[in-house]
């Protein structure tokens, strides 16, 4: 039996991010470990344990939390609550988690204990996706279903919801038989009468996913993410935005009867008196943000793929797996079971064909330069860093950009500059402008991007036209988007 864990969990530069496991055993002991987990990006961290077991001293089940360590393994956070769970001797487990949070306004654990097997067992398939969730706040007589983009899952029929099962308290589970689905799927979880079965409504916010990584054989992959998503209480965004500004140092004036006294900087009739308080410095990514690199992309990692003779990529497997420098997409893109040697073989013949071809069908987003003429106009002072390879990112902001923005900075780690979402590049390409970072702004397209700009100190701005979503920057901590180009200048 493994168990695999995998949490999202943004964490500041050199820290981590560490499992503590509690097996039970049939004869009764129960050691713990204390596992460090390994990343790519300091934001998806990932653990694959393989438990000592025997004939007289079986594995019955496990309780674990995670914590987040500082650089010497010292413990600087701990979860809110922990997970217990039965376990099958003959199943794999691969666990999906988020990062279980007391809920400030209104001290529910967002997710806590559970035996999710509980008296009666869950049914197991061939391969098994195994939905779960807390629903503190359902109401006497309602109950839970679930609802999703494929067939198996109801396709969004309101009539066709899958009846979800209460295993203890506020938990609430569901198996569903995974053989020959195809992932990833859309789902959420919706509220219905537990008596007669009616639908009553949609849980709040957007649609969740399974993801792209499929259970295989006697595996159940455990879908566990944040709570039911119940409308918010009275002034819960308020709450929300106070505690934003308190984190920012910032002070929050509550103006009575709706007066609002002139600001600094502004005449008795609100116009500005030439102070400007937007920023100075325009920190930018490449792909994604400047510029729409996708079909470029696929193309030299297919063409790359096929020399090799391995599988080729859909554009949207390509689009999921950029944001982490070339050489990871390389990883992600090769099959499974690929050597190093290989995948470095892969790698190679991808750099030379996109030296040649990384223009063919780039260009930039409607809007992008009229916005970088705008800022230039301004006196902006602007750069650019990115994870891809050093000499094909200047090139292509020579040829696109060359006449607004003169400090490009490539994935250049022989000379010290490690890649995004480490703040190397932020700091080389500040130091080459001559700008402080108080003066700075980060503007992205990814989960990369956020982290990216919080370890440099730096306000990010997501932009929404890029390679992901609102609803997934928004997880990874975003709080301030674009639409358009113009909203940024």
């Amino acid at each position: 039996m493994k168990l695999r864990l995998n949490i999202s969990y943004r964490t500041a530069w050199g820290q981590g991010v560490s499992a503590v496991v509690t097996w039970r055993y049939s004869d009764g002991s129960r050691p713990p470990q204390f596992m460090p987990m390994s990343s790519d990006d300091g934001q998806l961290w990932t653990l694959t344990i393989e438990p000592a077991t025997s004939r007289s001293r079986r594995i019955e089940g496990c309780t674990y939390y995670y914590i987040v360590t500082d650089n010497r393994g010292t413990e600087l956070r701990r979860e809110a609550a922990d997970r217990s769970y039965r376990l099958a001797t003959d199943r794999n487990y691969l666990m999906n988690d988020c990062w279980l949070e007391e809920n400030e306004l209104t001290g529910v654990v967002t997710a806590g204990p559970v035996e999710p097997q509980a008296e009666q067992q869950v049914p197991l398939f061939r391969q098994t996706l195994l939905f779960l969730v807390e629903a503190p706040a359902l109401k006497p007589g309602e109950a839970l279903g679930l609802l999703g983009s494929h067939p198996a899952l109801g396709a969004w029929r309101t009539g066709s919801y899958l009846r979800m099962e209460q295993v203890e308290g506020r938990l609430w589970q569901l198996s569903v038989d995974a053989y020959q689905l195809t992932l990833p799927m859309e789902y959420k979880y919706v509220v219905v009468n537990r008596k007669t079965g009616d639908f009553i409504r949609w849980e709040d916010g957007y649609n969740r996913s399974t993801g792209t990584t499929a259970p295989a054989d006697n595996e159940v992959l455990v879908l566990r993410g944040e709570a039911l998503r119940m409308p918010e209480p009275p002034f819960a965004r308020l709450q929300q935005l106070v505690n934003w500004a308190q984190e920012q140092g910032l002070r929050v004036v509550l103006v009575p009867n709706g007066k609002i006294e002139k600001a600094e900087g502004e005449d008795e009739k609100g116009k500005a008196t030439g102070q400007d308080s937007r920023p100075r410095t325009y920190i930018f990514d490449l792909d994604g943000t400047l510029l729409d690199t996708l079909q470029d992309l696929m193309l030299a990692t297919n063409h790359a793929l096929q020399q090799n003779g391995m599988a080729t990529r859909t554009l949207d497997e390509i689009r999921q797996m950029v944001g982490n420098g070339v050489r990871r997409l390389i990883e992600r893109a090769v099959p499974d079971g690929t050597t190093k040697e290989q995948t470095e073989q892969v790698y190679a013949d991808f750099a030379s064909y996109y030296m040649l071809h990384s223009q063919d069908n780039t260009r930039p987003y409607p809007g992008v330069t009229d916005m970088l003429q705008r800022l230039s106009e301004r006196g902006c002072r602007m750069a650019v860093v990115s994870n891809k390879m050093h000499r094909a990112t200047e090139q292509l902001v020579q040829h696109f950009f060359g006449q607004w923005i003169t400090v490009a900075v490539g994935e250049d780690e022989q000379h010290g500059i490690h890649r995004k979402p480490a703040p190397d590049m932020v700091g080389e390409a500040l130091r080459r402008l001559g700008s402080d970072k108080g003066e700075a702004v980060y503007v992205g397209d990814s989960e990369v991007d956020v982290l990216t700009a919080q370890n440099s100190g730096l306000r990010c701005i997501s932009v929404l036209w890029g390679f992901r979503t609102r609803e997934l920057l928004a997880q990874h901590g975003a709080v301030s988007f674009a639409a358009k180009p113009e909203e940024i200048a």
